[in-house]
């Protein structure tokens, strides 16, 4: 499993390579067990960061607070990261898998899983682990005055982080190509699409939300003016 992740993080073994071998579970087994290594490597540099902030500024408690936070995190992400993954990769490969057969494809759902699932934990345990225990051993000195040179030294890092991001995409979209017996240009489309309806309906969604509070925060002001009319009166 490691050697495939870095053969493919490599760009020694191609997309289309693992399209043909990769099957459901390989998807849900590769992405859980990523998330769960990156899950615990983060916490614990959290965790880290946590118990060095709080004893610093807060003294024993806040030394206290510190590891008990820590322990917490570390608690949530080793059960919640592997199960939300494989949630995420089951309804993610899904919509593709639904607009890639609207493109004419003709791979089934569960080498779409398979292929999205190794492809982005290839990614997951190479490129953005190493970016991973990079910025979370710098923030660990992010405290007082140097916080601001700690934060601008974690641009660059995620820059390189959006990069490797769009390799994954690159990559998966030549897996879904594969899988779907699609061009490559339908299979970005396959990607491309869903993440657009999304996006607008999260942006409407934001819309909406503002509209209600500002009708709201509105409406507040104006009783609040009209009781302040009436006591007045009084």
């Amino acid at each position: 499993m490691i050697g495939q992740w870095i053969e493919i993080a490599m760009f020694k073994k191609s997309p289309e390579q693992v399209a043909k071998e990769a099957s459901m579970k390989d998807g849900f087994i590769n992405v859980a067990i990523a998330a769960l290594i990156l899950g615990v490597v983060s916490s614990i540099l959290a965790g880290i960061a946590m118990i060095v902030s709080g004893g610093i500024t807060g003294g024993v408690g806040g030394l206290g607070a510190g590891i008990i936070g820590a322990i917490v995190t570390f608690i949530i992400t080793i059960i919640a990261a592997p199960i939300m993954a494989v949630i995420g990769l089951a309804i993610g490969a899904g919509i593709v898998h639904i607009v890639a057969k609207v493109l004419g494809g003709k791979g089934s759902y569960g080498s779409m899983v398979g292929t999205i699932g190794i492809i982005g934990a290839s990614i997951s345990m190479t490129y953005m682990l190493a970016l991973e225990v990079i910025s979370g051993v710098i923030a660990i000195f992010a405290i007082g005055p140097i916080a601001f040179i700690v934060a601008l030294i974690l641009v660059p890092i995620a820059l390189v982080r959006f990069a490797a991001s769009l390799v994954e995409l690159y990559l998966s979209i030549r897996g879904i190509a594969a899988v779907q017996k699609l061009s490559f240009l339908k299979a970005a489309l396959a990607v491309i699409i869903p993440a657009v309806i999304i996006g607008i309906i999260v942006a409407i969604l934001v819309v909406i939300a503002i509209v209600i509070v500002g009708a709201a925060a509105i409406a507040g002001i104006a009783g609040s003016s009209g009781l302040d009319g009436l006591f007045g009166l009084m």
